[in-house]
């Protein structure tokens, strides 16, 4: 079992959420970056910054949830220096997964944490909309062409 799913650590890491959205683990307290976070997050959400070498991608992200079920926050940012994870209720995994690049592969942790929310809230392709519009220009166009099949004798 991991360091990073003892429920007392979760719980501490809970609570500093709670007081400003962002928590540092095992790490000195850093007010500019704190303030930078801060800024940079959402409504709802927080950020967890941990150290070098504190866990696997799979680790970070079990961390993730485990403070998001225990802070009640809409979405829960974990970041070290060589990954990050993001877990969300209201965002789907597969908008995460395309979004999490910009924030994993950013090395400012505020810029990236910006660029995170802003792919999260970009609109989607509408790739139902546009099936639509394809399959009834096919579908008149089969009927057309089927009209004019019958017309000539």
């Amino acid at each position: 079992m991991s360091h990073l799913s003892d429920p007392t650590l979760v719980a501490e890491i809970a609570q500093q959420l709670d007081e400003d959205s962002v928590a540092f683990h095992n790490l000195p307290a850093d007010p500019a970056l704190e303030h930078g976070l801060r800024e940079a997050l959402i409504d709802d959400s927080g950020i967890v910054v941990v150290p070098e070498h504190a866990g696997s991608a799979p680790e970070l992200r079990d961390l993730a949830q485990d403070v998001m079920n225990t802070s009640g926050l809409d979405t829960v940012i974990v970041r070290s220096p060589e990954a990050a994870a993001v877990v969300s209720a209201s965002h789907s995994r597969a908008e995460i997964e395309s979004a999490e690049w910009s924030l994993a592969s950013n090395p400012d942790y505020i810029a990236g944490t910006r660029s995170l929310f802003t792919e999260l809230d970009s609109p989607d392709f509408p790739f139902l909309v546009i099936t639509v519009v394809v399959l009834l220009i096919l579908a008149i166009s089969a009927a057309i062409a089927a009209m004019q099949t019958r017309v000539k004798p």
